[in-house]
């Protein structure tokens, strides 16, 4: 019985503590109720519609011209070996007969000792003058047997064979034929004494020289190579499907399609030439068709031609082919096509609008266009990170960077 009045107080203490835990978290409730309702209001906007700044071109029809564009290396259009074409000693050398140096037309290059030569051309004009001298004894000896076989003919039957032997015929021809021979051993014997001296066929510039002064030529050994330097030709290859855009000059027609050679030391400066030829053949490599153009005065050695760069053979260049003129077509630049043939347009309520399109010609810098624009219309030249069709746009206006370039020019 004792025990009871302890237990008590031991079972009312947990009521208690919940009772606690109870009113703490109504007061929590009810502050952060309050606190809710008298904060400040925060009203939802709408969304902003997206839009992009773009720069566009106001369309217009012009008339442009096709560029075809392709790479070439440049070539000789004349090379030769010259060869020796008798033996000797090289006792001259010409001034300019070194690699590297131009040669003009009939300028020395070098001299063969010509003493041997001098000695067999005195003796065929000797020979000449022996033969000569009997074919006149053989004449004088004609006018006597005409007027001995005047005395027979009438006394003798003989035949016309026995006549031909009386008229001494044979040996008149024998002397006429060593006249001739004799003749064309004195020109021989002048035109081997000719060829001790060498001398360049066209202007050129000597691209290797395989004598010196003093050496000893064998005939027909190759003494130097020479590169004409009137002209260069440059061998260009261009897809074949735009050849029919180029004037390409028939057999007997000399020019064809203006060309502009860029060298590879420079960036905008060029030669103009002309397309002379089409190769009858596909380039190995690419399968491409292969052209060649022609560069007056390569090296730009004419006044007219001062300043300009040099082509240098073997150099790979870049080359601009001229084709045929459009007319009334939009012209383009190639960056303002998009995934092929598609470009984006500025619509009536400055939206984008994708249009596909056919080109008429695509170039590496400009797409012709005739149908599918209209004037007017304005064409979108910025890029899009996320070009969706109605995409609303800010638009400033620029000219045709195409034009830009061609003024730059």
């Amino acid at each position: 019985m004792s025990d009871a009045p302890e237990s008590r107080p031991a079972r009312r203490f947990p009521w208690r503590r919940l009772l606690a835990l109870f009113v703490v978290a109504l007061i929590a409730v009810i502050g952060s109720t309050i606190l809710i309702e008298t904060g400040p209001k925060t009203s939802r906007r709408p969304p902003a519609p997206m839009q992009a700044n773009v720069e566009a071109m106001v369309l217009s029809r012009t008339d442009a011209r096709v560029v075809v564009e392709g790479m070439g290396a440049v070539i000789p259009q004349r090379s030769v070996e010259i060869r020796a074409q008798v033996g000797g000693e090289v006792v001259e050398m010409g001034p300019h007969f070194s690699e590297g140096r131009m040669v003009e037309k009939g300028e020395l290059m070098l001299r063969l000792d010509d003493r041997d030569y001098q000695i067999a051309l005195r003796q065929a004009e000797a020979q000449l003058e022996n033969v000569k001298a009997d074919f006149a004894i053989e004449a004088g000896s004609q006018t006597i047997a005409k007027r001995e076989w005047e005395l027979i003919k009438e006394a003798a039957e003989v035949s016309g064979a026995n006549a031909s032997l009386a008229l001494r015929e044979p040996q008149l021809q024998q002397a006429k034929a060593s006249v001739t021979t004799a003749e064309a051993d004195l020109a021989d014997a002048e035109l081997d004494l000719e060829r001790t001296r060498i001398a360049a066929p066209f202007n050129a510039i000597v691209l290797e020289k395989n004598a010196d002064m003093g050496s000893y030529i064998p005939q027909q050994s190759v003494v130097a190579t020479l590169a004409g330097v009137d002209a260069y030709w440059v061998q260009v290859s261009v897809p074949e499907s735009q050849l029919g855009w180029l004037t390409i000059p028939a057999p007997g027609e000399a020019v064809g399609s203006v060309a502009r050679v860029y060298p590879n030391s420079t960036t905008n400066l060029y030669r103009e030439g002309h397309v002379v030829a089409l190769l009858g053949d596909l380039d190995p490599a690419g399968r491409m068709a292969r052209l060649l153009v022609a560069v007056d005065d390569p090296l730009a050695i004419l006044p007219e031609n001062r300043g300009k760069p040099a082509l240098l053979l073997g150099d790979y260049v870049r080359v601009e082919i001229d084709g045929t003129e459009l007319k009334g077509i939009f012209n383009l630049p190639r960056e303002s096509f998009h995934e092929g043939t598609r470009v984006w347009m500025v619509s009536k309520d400055e939206t984008l609008e994708v249009r596909p399109l056919q080109p008429v010609w695509m170039g590496d810098d400009s797409v012709m266009v005739s149908d599918g624009l209209e004037e007017g219309e304005r064409l979108v030249l910025s890029n899009l990170s996320m070009p969706a069709p109605g995409l609303k746009l800010v638009v400033a206006e620029v000219g045709n960077p195409l034009e830009a370039g061609e003024d730059a020019l």
